[in-house]
Order: structure tokens, then C-alpha cells, then sequence
């Protein structure tokens, strides 16, 4: 088992791969590890605890493994190169601010299981411009897209003043973000 904070601050640490022993990423385990590039979790991983990444500034890749159901609150927090990332279809629950200032997160796939976004979840993400929404999708809370300035910033919409589009979206209906 990895304690809370067990490598948090590590700045030369630059790549992690986790044995499948591992079942939950703790609290604050690698926050400001800031020349951390790289992550790959094996499936036995079911949950990444709040703060467990935060402020990786140099994170450019998160492999999450099948089977990940929770990810905590800004458990991905100011990872701003943070431009790779497959959440798998396990995940129910994402954080509050869980992915909040992944500035050069570019394109997204929410998985099925997903019910509800909870607050900025994945505000901040300026480069964020395509993402498809899963069918199951109930709700989405207030700011979680807040800042995505790459959302519904096409020229032609913006001079046609259209409302934001939202690629995949799913046969449930769920209308407009």
C-alpha cells in the first residue's frame, strides 16, 4: 500500500508505474511531483484520492486502468500539460475540480457509467474543444466547463453567436451544455 503523501514533492520523480497490488492512489501521493511526465496504473487501481496528482505541471500522459470507479477532487488539479487522457468506462465519480486547469487537454470522452459532473470539474482546460457525453449523463453542476475557452470557439460561431456544440452526444437526450 502507498501512504498519503508518500511521494509528494518528489521533483525528480518523472514516470510511475504501479504494481497490481496497488488499489487506491491515496491522498496527496505524488501532488507537486512537478517533472512527473508520465503515469500508468494497472487495473486493480479502483480509486485515485483527492489531491493524489495536483500540480504534476509536467504531466503530458495518464493511462487509468479499467476497473477505476472514483477519481477525488482535484485529483488532476493544475496538471497543465496534461494533454493525453483515456478515462476509462468504469469511472462513476469525478471529482470536484478533479481536472480543473488541464490547460492542453484538447478532446474528451466521458464514460457511460458517468452520472453527474460535479462542480469545475474541468474548468480551466482552455485548449478542451471536442468531447463526446455519455447517454447516462443526469447532470452536470455549475462551473464544470467554466474557462474551457476552446468549447464553442469556432470563428463561424462566434460571428454567427450560435450556442456551444457538443460532439457524441449519446441517444439520452441530454440537451446543450
Amino acid at each position: 500500500t502507498l501512504g498519503s503523501g508518500a511521494f509528494a514533492g518528489c521533483n525528480n520523480l518523472k514516470f510511475v508505474k504501479l504494481s497490481r497490488n496497488i488499489g487506491k492512489i491515496p491522498l496527496q501521493a505524488f501532488e507537486d511531483c512537478e517533472e512527473l511526465e508520465e503515469i500508468r496504473l494497472f487495473e486493480g487501481v479502483t480509486e485515485i484520492d483527492d489531491f493524489a496528482f495536483q500540480n504534476c505541471k509536467q504531466l503530458r500522459k495518464a493511462i487509468l486502468p479499467e476497473g477505476l470507479r472514483t477519481i477525488g477532487c482535484s485529483a488532476f488539479n493544475g496538471c497543465e500539460n496534461l494533454g493525453e487522457l483515456l478515462l476509462p468506462d468504469s469511472v462513476k465519480d469525478i471529482g470536484i475540480s478533479a481536472f480543473s486547469g488541464c490547460k492542453k487537454l484538447a478532446a474528451l470522452t466521458l464514460p457511460p457509467a458517468l452520472q453527474v459532473l460535479r462542480e469545475s470539474a474541468f474548468s480551466k482546460c482552455a485548449s478542451l474543444a471536442e468531447m463526446a457525453i455519455p447517454g447516462g449523463l443526469s447532470e452536470i453542476k455549475p462551473n464544470t466547463f467554466a474557462g474551457c475557452t476552446g468549447l464553442g470557439s469556432d470563428p463561424a460561431q462566434r460571428e454567427k453567436n450560435q450556442p456551444l456544440r457538443v460532439c457524441g452526444m449519446h441517444e439520452s437526450g441530454m440537451g446543450g451544455v
